[in-house]
């Protein structure tokens, strides 16, 4: 078992595309994500179907597959076109995990506002806001609308740690004792995404120690981890960046693969590193594989 890579790296393109060139980087395990052109739910059935029967391990993440009309993924939707088309999405990606033989499907955990995405991949949020009581309720409620069709499937649905912005808060899932409220609410079938990027943004804007926090998320939730999303920031905003050597979430790995996981079946590591060119791609795994290959 060994890293796996984000289609993300190489968006903007078809997907098939996008396996290939993680493939080559990291052999057999590629974790489909998105930017990716649209495409018919059969046509990517036999294309994912295509990858595994040639032994290409894979697993679905969030904003996949592509809808014909872009949006922001959002299980926390307050108006009914957002929820419409979040649950259309979700519900294809469990078919296509299907398809892929994925194990897992990861989501974010939710906004608590509207928000178009930019062509930075930033997004922009509408003024209007609900609470965080709000959004997490109908977050909450999503989720255990659809879990159980997961769990009759035997995909794990996830959920992922999500950060603030320095100027205002709009996210869910961004604090310990956010998750431990989220995650009291929803079927025990239900696992987490661990984003260590993510919780170094939240940890730099939110004031909380990132090894504090690692221990005690470890000790309530390691059981129910099941991928760990892998790439480097200044601790400000998400910028995917490249693992490098004496880096702090090399450290955090060590500490999270000596956890086992409830079933027993092996933790996904996910390298996400979008701002890498394909050298710098090669060395985050080859790092990562040296603690959890």
């Amino acid at each position: 078992m060994g890293c796996y890579l984000s289609t993300s790296c190489f968006g903007r393109t078809f997907v098939a595309n996008a396996i290939e060139r993680c493939h080559a980087i990291a052999p057999g395990r590629v974790e489909i994500s998105a930017p990716h052109h649209h495409q018919p739910i059969e046509e990517l059935e036999a294309v994912l179907c295509g990858f595994r029967d040639r032994g290409i391990a894979l697993t679905l993440h969030n904003y996949f597959p592509a809808p014909e009309e872009s949006f922001v993924l959002n299980m926390a939707a307050a108006d009914d076109l957002g929820l419409e088309r979040t649950t259309s999405l979700v519900m294809n990606a469990l078919r296509l995990s299907k398809a892929a033989g994925s194990p897992l499907y990861g989501i974010h955990a939710g906004y608590l506002a509207r928000a178009d995405a930019q062509s930075d991949g930033m997004f922009a949020f509408d003024d209007e806001m609900s609470s965080y009581g709000d959004a997490l309720d109908r977050a909450v409620a999503f989720v255990n609308r659809v879990a159980p069709a997961f769990e009759a499937e035997g995909v794990h649905f996830l959920v992922e740690n999500l950060f603030p912005s320095p100027k205002k808060r709009h996210s869910l899932f961004c604090s310990l004792d956010e998750i431990r409220e989220f995650m009291a609410r929803v079927p025990k079938s239900v696992g987490l995404l661990f984003d260590l990027g993510h919780m170094n943004v939240s940890s730099n804007i939110m004031g909380f120690d990132r090894q504090a926090f690692l221990d005690a998320y470890l000790e309530e939730f390691g059981d129910r981890l099941i991928e760990v999303h892998i790439s480097e920031n200044e601790g400000l905003k998400d910028e995917h960046l490249a693992v490098r050597k004496g880096s702090w979430q090399l450290d955090a790995l060590r500490r999270i693969h000596a956890v086992p996981t409830a079933t027993g079946d092996p933790r996904v590591y996910c390298v996400e590193a979008r701002r890498a060119d394909e050298s710098e791609l090669r060395e985050s795994i080859e790092l990562v594989d040296e603690i959890v290959a």
